[in-house]
C-alpha cells in the first residue's frame, strides 16, 4: 500500500475493509482482479493468496455495528440507534 509504504500522513500501517450483506452471494462468488481470480473464484478463497492477509477483512454491517456496540457502548448509543432503525441492522 502507497500509503504505508511512503508513511503519508504518519500511516505505519492499514488495513482494507470491506463491508458487504451475507445476503450478496453474488459480490462474495466474483473475484474481479485476474492475478486473484488464478487462485481462487470468490473473495474468501482469493484471500489466502494476499501477501499479507492481515490487510484485508470483510465482515457484515451486524457484525461491525455489534463490535463497535460492544466497545463503544454509552458514547455511540444515538448513532447506534439510528443505524439499526434506518438500516434494520
Amino acid at each position: 500500500m502507497s500509503l504505508v509504504d511512503e508513511g503519508e500522513l504518519g500511516v505505519t500501517d492499514a488495513v482494507v475493509v470491506v463491508v458487504c450483506p451475507t445476503e450478496n452471494t453474488e459480490y462474495h462468488n466474483s473475484v474481479t482482479s485476474a492475478r486473484l481470480a488464478r487462485v481462487g473464484t470468490t473473495v474468501e478463497g482469493a484471500e489466502g493468496a494476499l501477501v499479507e492477509p492481515r490487510h484485508f477483512r470483510m465482515t457484515t454491517q451486524a457484525r461491525l455495528l455489534g463490535s463497535i456496540a460492544a466497545t463503544h457502548k454509552g458514547s455511540l448509543g444515538t448513532w447506534l440507534r439510528y443505524q439499526t432503525e434506518r438500516y434494520g441492522w
